[in-house]
This record gives structure tokens, C-alpha cells and sequence, in this order.
């Protein structure tokens, strides 16, 4: 068995927490209108990265003026 990533960990955490669509590549919007995209979990807290700065990861609390954009898909 393979034992979860601390990054995979804190996002189960955050989606268990506070309801919310917390995984790896799901685009949220930011409080300031930047759309991004979750790369990990780091506590609390997600990890955003965005278009502009890809390389950098910025920490936003999952609940405060985050949208979550999931697209909805039919699995067979």
C-alpha cells in the first residue's frame, strides 16, 4: 500500500474540513479575480499557482472568497 503524499494528506483534510473540491488541478478563482490553479495542500491552507508566476505557489485559506470551478463529468 502506498502511503499518501503530506501534499495529498492536508488536501483530504481540507475537503473532509470544510466541504470544499480541494484537488490537485481544479481551478479556483482568488479574491482578487485571479483565476489559478490548486497544486497542493500545505496544512490548512491550498496551494495556488497561477498563469502569470507558474512556479510559484501561493497559500489561500479554502473557504475565504474562494470559488471553486469543477467541471462535472459522467464516469462510466
Amino acid at each position: 500500500m502506498v502511503k499518501p503524499s503530506k501534499s495529498q494528506s492536508d488536501l483530504e483534510y481540507i475537503r473532509q474540513r470544510y466541504g470544499v473540491p480541494a484537488y490537485p488541478g481544479v481551478k479556483v478563482q482568488v479574491y482578487d479575480g485571479r483565476v489559478g490553479t490548486i497544486r497542493k495542500g500545505d496544512g490548512g491552507y491550498i496551494g495556488v499557482t497561477f498563469p502569470e508566476k507558474p512556479s510559484r505557489v501561493e497559500q489561500y485559506h479554502p473557504t475565504w472568497e474562494i470559488k471553486y470551478f469543477v467541471e462535472k463529468r459522467c464516469v462510466v
